[in-house]
């Protein structure tokens, strides 16, 4: 046999190693109750759909799924006790869209939500409303935005609009 060939065949036994690794790993989780942070504080929607979520995955895995609200800084703390977790399945981020937003307002956050987390499931949605007062000129989000910006040079730097 060729040292090519004997490569190919190393690299080939390696790899159905791995995967057969990989394969009891996944068949032996979980190991260990299962922690779902939420980045709420407890009695909102987020929080109840957590806990129905965990009630019925913890039925369904015969093992204690546990709700943990750790609210602050837009998400941000939630999502670095999950980042930090060893990457096992056993911590869960339960968050909302607003994670989006973790880039434009955080200057330097500790971890990138593109790279260190990884989506799931869509587990809800719920609509949002833009409601002005009935005094304000416009009928549609253009409307709005057109007022709003001609609003905001008019008004002064210490105004609470700005």
């Amino acid at each position: 046999m060729n040292i090519v060939r004997k490569a190919g065949v190393a690299l080939a036994m390696a790899m159905s190693l791995a995967a057969a690794e990989r394969a009891a790993a996944q068949q032996d989780y979980p190991r260990r109750p299962i922690m779902m942070v939420l980045p709420f504080e407890p009695g909102g929607g987020s929080d109840l759909l957590a806990r129905i979520l965990a009630q019925k995955l913890a039925e369904q895995m015969g093992i204690p799924v546990v709700v943990a609200n750790k609210p602050g800084a837009n998400g941000n703390i939630a999502a670095e006790t999950v980042v930090r977790a060893t990457a096992d399945g056993h911590t869960l981020l339960f968050h909302t869209s607003a994670i989006a937003l973790t880039p434009a307002l955080t200057s330097k956050p500790s971890y990138d939500v593109l790279k260190d987390l990884v989506p799931v499931a869509l587990t809800g949605s719920s609509p949002l409303v833009l409601i002005v007062h009935a005094s304000v000129p416009t009928h549609t989000i253009a409307e709005f935005v057109r007022y709003a910006i001609r609003l905001h040079g008019r008004l002064r730097p210490q105004s609470r609009f700005c």
